[in-house]
């Protein structure tokens, strides 16, 4: 009804997600985000992959287009929120983890 997306484990819903953090700059956010993931796991740390973040923000031009939507549709509130958001988010898709880690 309020047309956030209902799922966070889809694109739209993670990047959602991601623009509605708190804090603000990019690294911030993924820190919250890595620290959920670190506590969800078995493994005391994890790492970011930079060569997955670097592949992830460079064919990125789908999930900036749904966070505009998410902007235009004022799910995400502003344009650093987006822009931070979605950089978080693409860490979050990079960061390495195994099965082991679950």
């Amino acid at each position: 009804p309020n047309g956030r997306p209902f799922n966070p484990f889809i694109n739209a819903g993670a990047i959602a997600c991601c623009g509605l953090l708190p804090l603000g700059d990019a690294d911030s956010r993924y820190a919250i985000v890595k620290n959920f993931m670190i506590d969800l796991s078995c493994s005391g740390d994890l790492e970011l992959d930079m060569s997955m973040y670097y592949s992830e923000t460079g064919t990125a031009d789908q999930n900036r287009l749904i966070g505009s939507v998410l902007l235009a549709n004022n799910v995400i509130e502003s344009e650093y929120d987006l822009e931070h958001g979605l950089e978080s988010y693409f860490m979050a898709c990079s960061t390495n983890v195994t099965t082991n880690d679950l």
